[in-house]
């Protein structure tokens, strides 16, 4: 399967199944900073952010609201 998932003015193009509310946001927290020779914790592990797919093909779509700025 083939998703989107929306936070802010980012987004991941993601295989694997559609996430539940609390796998989103465990996947935005760990994809939002690179970090390098980071390892994704077994709980995301059937996710991986795809570089090349067709947007026919998404099945899924999950957002969540942009970080709120200090007025």
């Amino acid at each position: 399967m083939v998703g989107i998932l929306v936070h802010g003015d980012n987004h991941f193009i993601v295989r694997g199944p559609l996430p539940d509310r609390d796998a989103a946001r465990a996947l935005i927290r760990h994809w939002y900073i690179i970090q390098i020779g980071a390892t994704t914790p077994p709980s995301l592990e059937e996710w991986r952010i795809s570089t090349k797919e067709f947007r026919e093909d998404l099945e899924w779509a999950v957002g969540k609201d942009a970080p709120k700025e200090d007025t």
